[in-house]
């Protein structure tokens, strides 16, 4: 549905993202259980320039919270430019504290679909928790979808919302696959029968049937949905991996696991999928920094494997960073860590850079466990640099080095718990616990 022009009110959050290139946009940061429906404003830009929508593109935000829920939710509108993009904040998007992310889905129509930059979002603990609240998916933009299609067909209404309910509850299980020679006398919700064609010519036809309720609004039967001339699970049809094949995925996108599916996924049915060998095809082009320059990925490109689809795919702008493309280096790290998170299983691989000097903190010795009211300590702390070029480590004295805590400092419920060690345009971290 084309968008309407919206003026925010009330308390709004800013950032920028961007269709083709990756930037760090501004954090985003909320409290659990917010219930005040802020609004997010997202400027849209095109590889750096300022991008206008027409109006007429279906807009989404998809949004992973960190118990791995998923709001999936249309745009409250734009601004008379089509240039900012405003969506609620829901309470749902805050029900679960920690890390989140988000993408906003640009639609012009079902087979041209853009995706732009993530946005990162850090929901801050409520330190009331509350058990009535219970974080799930939320999915505002089926609803549309379901309002739009009862308003152009009301006499099929009760026919419509079944099997709404019926892809939701596929959508939310994933849909599974079946191979029967015949079909059975009844079906199960969330199925995809395949039986051979009468005609499976030379790739093995099937036809595809659901079991789904039917007009009367009483009855069950079976419904064709189309036909296949491949083999289930398409793998016939893609390359067979090697140490080079990188294949760029896109299309249809799956929101549950934050991996782009081609409607051929859906249609083979490859939900069924493990993702392993997270691996580094190419190098940054720019490896070799002075402490305090800025990181540059440019060049960057990683791959992990897929098992349904046995092929290789280029994950460059799904993964995550750390240090994140843009941060600045300050000598703490000699590496980048690659990671994707599978839903069951973290995948993680590294760039290693060559930085000019390196800091190390040492805390082995140091008090590093606190109550509230002690007093902090840095006694026992070792820290050095590494200069690469002489290959020389020289011990830091702890009163020329700077501390976002200082020495003696009372600890309280507001001290931070990763300590930053500043030494001549380095910083080093560690981490403390406070407790109470």
């Amino acid at each position: 549905m084309a968008m309407d022009t919206y003026t925010p009110d009330g308390i709004v959050h800013y950032t920028t993202v961007d269709l083709v290139r990756r930037p760090v946009p501004p954090l985003i940061r909320l409290v659990q259980y917010d219930d005040t429906l802020p609004v997010l404003a997202v400027d849209i830009q095109n590889d750096g320039a300022d991008y206008f929508l027409s109006g007429s593109e279906l807009v989404n935000i998809r949004y992973k919270k960190a118990d791995k829920t998923v709001v999936y939710n249309p745009a409250l509108g734009s601004d008379e430019t089509g240039h900012t993009l405003y969506f609620e904040i829901t309470q749902q998007m805050t029900a679960a504290y920690g890390d989140c992310y988000a993408t906003i889905e640009i639609a012009r129509d079902i087979t041209d679909v853009v995706y732009t930059s993530q946005i990162k979002f850090i929901v801050d603990r409520n330190p009331v928790q509350e058990d009535d609240i219970e974080s799930t998916g939320e999915f505002k933009t089926f609803i549309e979808y379901a309002a739009e299609t009862r308003e152009a067909a009301e006499e099929a209404k009760e026919y419509a919302e079944n099997i709404l309910d019926q892809m939701e509850e596929a959508l939310s299980t994933f849909v599974t696959w079946q191979i029967v020679s015949l079909l059975p006398s009844t079906g199960e919700a969330g199925v995809i029968y395949l039986v051979p064609s009468s005609d499976p010519g030379i790739n093995n036809i099937k036809d595809e049937y659901i079991w789904v309720l039917q007009s009367d609004g009483v009855s069950y039967g079976w419904e064709k949905i189309g036909s296949t001339d491949s083999a289930l699970g398409g793998v016939d049809t893609y390359p067979t991996p090697d140490s080079t094949s990188v294949v760029s995925s896109g299309g249809l996108y799956d929101w549950f696991s934050g991996y782009p599916w081609t409607w051929d996924d859906l249609r083979y049915g490859r939900f069924n999928y493990s993702l392993t060998n997270l691996t580094v095809v190419s190098n940054p082009t720019r490896t070799s920094y002075t402490a305090g320059d800025m990181l540059d990925l440019a060049g960057l490109k990683v791959r992990v494997y897929n098992s349904a689809r046995n092929i290789y795919l280029d994950y460059t702008n799904i993964c995550t960073y750390s240090p994140a493309n843009g941060s600045t280096l300050t000598g703490n790290t000699d590496n980048v860590t690659v990671t994707y998170d599978t839903g069951d299983d973290v995948l993680t691989t590294t760039v290693s850079l060559t930085l000019d000097r390196l800091i190390t903190v040492d805390a082995t010795n140091a008090t590093t466990e606190y109550e509230i009211g002690d007093t902090f300590d840095i006694s026992g702390l070792l820290v050095s640099v590494y200069d690469t070029d002489t290959q020389a480590t020289e011990s830091i004295d702890l009163q020329d080095c700077t501390f976002n805590v200082e020495d003696g400092e009372t600890i309280d419920e507001n001290t931070p718990t990763t300590i930053s060690v500043e030494y001549d345009g380095l910083t080093g971290y560690y981490d403390i616990t406070v407790s109470e």
